[in-house]
């Protein structure tokens, strides 16, 4: 009679369970159709516990292609977490030191000041340099090589005092990938695939666009998704070009909460899971350690990156060996994805979970998406003043042209309108739902445009062209 009522038992708690990810299910739908969300794969890792996809949408709109756990999804800056644990890996086994001058590994490097003699792999990793970025070029010109943007780097401004506290930049991640990449004397796209995808057996993820890719999309006007090609250029994947599906990246986090184990095999050392899941001695409740954020929620000390690519953004969110989850999504231009996560683990924690989507989440798409500017009739006089060809050492030439009683700004094959911002102020969009770039033109003393300043959003000072011809 007694094993009968254990049965049972074991029973209504299956049951139960069934309903808890029943209701994860329905609720994950309705946030994703909330945000105009085209289509999520999720997968949801607890220690010693079966994972948990949830998949909502579709991955393609176009075809009606519901999304699941093996489609395939750039996750952006979650990249910089992988290169962390990379890095963390290959300090465990004394094959790099993450505390020496980079320049040992690599004596090429040159930046704008002498911190190139300082500089070491944790100040990259902790983005602690100080280092701005020369990222948007790469994106439209793939003649540029990742030489082109390390070298360019020495002329990029500064965007904080050495070790001054955290600056964000992709620089820092484009750089640690040479650094580790000199040091070991292979490529760090190799290092990744030996130390961590090939024994994690993630063989659908890399660095490129086969496969079951997930179709990106970008808001074009109030309600609408405009699909993406497949972009990711080669420079800067250290920084943000991991390919990588749910199914796939579930294997990472499992390992990462059991200590470096993948099932009875360990994979990387315990040391090394711990070195990247800790806070570098930090007492504050929120920091930046190798290559991957760290926060409290409800009382609980969580690591996390999000990131975003053309047409797709991602999270992942780690409680240290208990809970993990990585949410890919096929829309750019939104936070969502870290909201999600934020939420999935506010449900874990025994709440409803609605608080924090709508505190991480961002805007809803109608919130977000501003009507089209539209390019300002400019007088024939500025036309004259403003067209030409203007150069910067690390950004490149861009040439601002004529188009009937309009301008247009060109970068290689890319072309833009400018759309007026008052006075001598221009701003154009990079890409269907990515930032805005802004410049304004500059006059020297007798009056003449001697160039302009632009704002990218990223480095903290505007970046000055100098125009060198009519």
């Amino acid at each position: 009679m007694r094993i009968h009522w254990i049965v049972a038992l074991l029973a209504l708690a299956a049951r139960v369970s069934h309903a808890a990810v029943d209701e994860d299910a329905a609720w994950i739908e309705a946030a994703r159709a909330k945000y105009a969300i085209p289509g999520v794969a999720i997968a949801i890792v607890q220690r010693d516990k079966p994972v948990q996809f949830h998949s909502a949408g579709l991955c393609d709109v176009e075809r009606a292609i519901p999304c699941n756990e093996q489609h395939r999804f750039p996750i952006g800056s979650v990249t910089k977490s992988i290169i962390g644990l990379l890095a963390a890996t290959l300090a465990s086994g004394n094959q790099i030191d993450l505390d020496v001058p980079a320049n040992r590994y690599w004596p090429q490097l040159k930046l704008a000041d002498d911190r190139a003699l300082m500089l070491t792999l944790r100040d990259l990793l902790t983005q602690q340099s100080g280092l701005g970025s020369v990222d948007w070029p790469y994106f439209w010109d793939a003649a540029l090589t990742g030489e082109d943007y390390l070298a360019r780097l020495a002329h990029v401004p500064l965007a904080k005092p050495f070790r001054a506290g955290f600056s964000y930049a992709n620089a820092n991640f484009v750089l640690a990938g040479k650094v580790l990449a000199s040091a070991t004397g292979s490529t760090w796209e190799s290092l990744v695939t030996r130390q961590l995808l090939a024994p994690l057996r993630m063989s659908s993820s890399g660095f490129d666009a086969s496969g079951k890719l997930a179709i990106g999309y970008a808001p074009a006007t109030e309600g609408t998704l405009l699909p993406l090609p497949f972009l990711s250029p080669q420079p800067i994947r250290p920084a943000g070009g991991l390919v990588t599906t749910a199914a796939d990246f579930s294997r990472l986090i499992a390992m990462l909460l059991d200590n470096g184990n993948a099932g009875s095999k360990q994979i990387i050392p315990a040391k090394a899971v711990h070195a990247l899941l800790s806070t570098g001695g930090s007492t504050k409740r929120g920091g930046y350690g190798l290559g991957i954020g760290f926060t409290h929620l409800r009382d609980q000390l969580v690591f996390h990156h999000a990131g975003s690519m053309a047409g797709h953004s991602a999270a992942m969110l780690i409680l240290p060996g208990k809970w993990g989850v990585i949410v890919l999504a096929n829309r750019t231009g939104s936070i969502f994805p870290e909201g999600l996560a934020f939420a999935l683990l506010d449900r874990q924690l025994g709440h409803a979970g609605d608080d924090m989507l709508k505190r991480f989440g961002g805007p809803l798409l109608t919130e977000a998406v501003a009507e089209p500017r539209r390019a300002v009739a400019v007088s024939p006089d500025a036309i004259t003043d403003f067209a030409g060809a203007y150069r910067h050492a690390a950004w490149g030439e861009f040439v601002v042209e004529p188009s009937g009683s309009h301008l247009r700004i060109r970068f290689g094959p890319f072309d833009a309108a400018l759309d007026s911002e008052g006075g001598e102020s221009f701003s154009f969009l990079t890409a269907p739902g990515w930032e805005r770039i802004r410049i304004t033109f500059q006059r020297d003393a007798k009056g003449q445009v001697a160039g302009f300043s632009l704002i990218d959003g990223t480095n903290p000072a505007p970046q000055l062209f100098t125009k060198f011809k009519a």
